[in-house]
């Protein structure tokens, strides 16, 4: 017994942040914690993901993939896709039309090719039942909850445009130009599901969607089921037990939860299967419309697959992505940023400030780091990461690729927060950076698992 469950031990890093949870719940009124549940806003966080699940396994079954996480991404990026491809020639379809279409289509391929006569009836059946029971208790769910800071200036706008216009009028009509709106797009998505009146309003369930998602995903890794208990559990409990978590992932417009839960099932995906596909690699370039440094990431995980595989034509379907983003501010959007962030940047000075060491604010990294231990369980899972990474290369002496790659992306990521904040955003505020790394927590929980797993 004592051997079957040894190689759970290395979890005992991370029973800090258990007690924290466990000590906060104690010293809680009880009634003070039913009495914050929303419970309308549960049962529509839970019908919205049982309509998710199902659709997610018809496309599946449909579309031959190996999880149905994955499935629901491809059902999720197919809006975009279509919509934004269809701008080249045709810009008058609104929000809503492209929500009908996408829908048929996918429902005539699960009829007429797979023959799920009854499965897409409970689909629909699902979709309608939804849709009636919103409109009958809207008015007792969490509305336009946590519309502060980045999420009043850009996020909020932007899903309410696209969802009551288009995807092309928000880009020409932009809070800020070149300001990513894909993610603002997944949110007009995740409502669409419930709601069909036209009229966009933020509901918590279209964010708390994630923490379900999240759950749906972790059980699917190829892992024990032990392990997955655990991790589900470790998830549960940082969401849980902190509002700045429950912000940035399961609360709030900012997309950080959509970005992160979908980078790491693409991720783990493209290195989990045997044969790495071209399908899975479009979706890791899509997700260059999304933030940032996961795009900067994206390209370069793109890259190492082309040369690891040497395989051209990997590198022509990964870089669709950046491609296609291009393409289309050149010939739809022309005159309108592709990129607010790139465009504030002067990256060949940049380049040149950190290889002569020129004008660098190198005080930053100590208050940064500050500011992480200020977090104290975002302290604790990245020693933990650090701690087992270290005890699996020097002392268990194992190289595996698939824990290799995922350790990496996390430290790309670190080296670029740390080098953007003491060279070109030296004088912006400090906070912002914990938001950036807590960017990739999904791949970072999966990292543990995997190499706890091996």
């Amino acid at each position: 017994m004592l051997k079957e469950n040894k190689k759970y031990i290395p979890y005992l890093i991370f029973t800090p942040i258990y007690f924290n949870f466990i000590n906060n719940i104690l010293s809680t009124s009880f009634y003070s914690i039913i009495n914050r549940i929303n419970y309308f806003d549960l049962f529509f966080v839970f019908t919205l993901f049982i309509f998710l699940y199902q659709f997610g396994k018809l496309v599946k079954n449909t579309v031959n993939l190996k999880s149905i996480s994955i499935s629901i991404i491809y059902l999720i990026f197919s809006f975009f896709v279509f919509d934004i491809l269809l701008l080249f020639f045709y810009k008058s379809l609104s929000f809503n039309q492209v929500f009908l279409i996408v829908n048929l289509i996918w429902v005539a391929l699960f009829i007429i090719y797979k023959k799920e006569y009854v499965n897409t009836l409970i689909l629909i059946i699902l979709y309608v039942v939804n849709n009636f029971y919103f409109k009958k208790i809207l008015d007792k769910l969490t509305i336009n909850k946590n519309i502060i800071g980045d999420v009043d200036a850009y996020f909020y706008s932007q899903a309410k445009t696209i969802f009551e216009n288009s995807y092309y009028y928000s880009i020409n009509n932009p809070i800020t130009e070149g300001y990513p709106q894909f993610l603002s797009y997944i949110q007009a998505l995740f409502l669409r599901y419930i709601n069909d009146n036209g009229t966009y309003e933020f509901y918590a369930p279209t964010s708390q969607i994630i923490f379900l998602l999240t759950l749906l995903f972790f059980f699917e890794l190829n892992i024990s089921f032990k392990n997955k208990l655990i991790i589900s559990s470790l998830f549960s409990v940082l969401i849980f037990n902190s509002d700045w978590f429950q912000f940035l992932f399961t609360n709030s417009l900012m997309g950080e939860g959509i970005v992160s839960l979908f980078s790491a099932i693409i991720i783990y995906e493209i290195f989990t299967i045997k044969k790495i596909s071209i399908n899975h690699l479009i979706l890791l370039g899509l997700l260059y419309f999304t933030k940032q440094f996961f795009s900067i990431i994206c390209l370069l995980l793109v890259l190492y697959i082309s040369i690891n595989q040497k395989n051209k034509k990997f590198l022509a379907f990964g870089l669709s992505g950046l491609a296609l983003k291009e393409l289309l501010f050149e010939v739809v959007f022309p005159g309108i940023s592709s990129s607010r962030h790139l465009s504030q940047i002067d990256i060949p000075d940049m380049i040149g400030d950190i290889f002569l060491f020129r004008d660098l604010k190198l005080d930053n990294i100590s208050l940064i780091l500050k500011n992480i231990f200020i977090d104290k369980p975002l302290t604790i899972i990245l020693i933990g990461l650090i701690v087992l990474y270290l005890y699996d290369l020097y002392v268990k002496k194992k190289f595996n690729t698939t824990i290799n790659v995922f350790y990496t992306i996390i430290a790309v990521n670190l080296i670029f927060i740390f080098t953007l904040y003491v060279s070109v955003w030296q004088n912006m505020e400090l906070e912002s950076p914990i938001r950036y790394i807590l960017s990739f927590l999904h791949l970072k929980i999966v990292a543990i698992s995997t190499i706890i797993e091996n």
